[in-house]
């Protein structure tokens, strides 16, 4: 089906069709006197067409690429000091506990405080020192771009070898996704370890999530397939 990829796109976001970015890009083709198709699928192929070439029309330039993650660095690397709770230095406080850094933290200027709530519930927080806190922030920062670019360097390469739209929808998909959080389920007297991503935020710490070149490559076939697969069903007069 034509657009096939890009009608899933639509569906997965019905607005995105809508969105900044792609009626800037249909603006632009009107002022250059091109007509302009105004159903979703159509708009989206068209912004694709621009991603690509923005994203893969300049690989002999290394700067190019530099822009563009210099662009999602400022999109989605974005966290402060003040975004950090202080459940994050409360967790941080009881590793280096646990690692038998407790004296070391102390010297370093660390203070433990204790409050009591309405109820009597006793509250235990760490309060680092803004050198200490910076420095953390400064990691933080540094893991999550590195992250996200091996992203980046791995969408606009050679081996990437899937359509526009596919890389669109990884990407997408993978800067909404926080800390993973594992669970834990008894089968058969085995311990399986599943778990989810949760709902990246301003506020997320954790890095984006690790690159699996191959996991990926199985989902998109498996997503394409689908996606080619339910207007035969349509055809046939099946249910999608």
């Amino acid at each position: 089906m034509r657009n096939s990829g890009e009608q899933f796109l639509h569906q997965k976001d019905s607005r995105l069709h809508i969105s900044r970015p792609v009626e800037h890009e249909m603006e632009r083709q009107r002022r250059r006197g091109e007509k302009v198709s105004s159903k979703p699928a159509d708009k989206l192929a068209a912004w694709m067409n621009v991603l690509e070439k923005t994203h893969l029309g300049h690989k002999d330039d290394p700067r190019v690429l530099e822009r563009v993650k210099n662009y999602y660095h400022k999109e989605h690397v974005a966290i402060t000091l003040d975004d950090i709770p202080q459940s994050y230095w409360n967790n941080q406080a009881k590793l280096m506990i646990r690692q038998g850094y407790g004296g070391d933290m102390e010297q370093g200027g660390v203070k433990k405080e204790v409050s009591v709530d309405t109820k009597g519930n006793e509250r235990v927080d760490y309060i680092f020192p803004e050198e200490m806190k910076q420095k953390e922030l400064d990691l933080i920062v540094a893991n999550q771009k590195r992250s996200l670019d091996r992203w980046i360097d791995y969408l606009v390469s050679e081996e990437a070898d899937y359509p526009m739209w596919a890389k669109y929808w990884a990407f997408s998909s993978i800067i909404k996704m926080g800390k993973f959080e594992k669970s834990r389920n008894q089968e058969a007297e085995k311990t399986v370890a599943k778990g989810r991503f949760q709902k990246r935020t301003k506020t997320t710490t954790s890095s984006f999530p690790l690159l699996n070149a191959r996991a990926l490559a199985k989902t998109i076939s498996a997503m394409a397939a689908l996606i080619e697969e339910k207007p035969k069903s349509r055809q046939r007069g099946g249910i999608e």
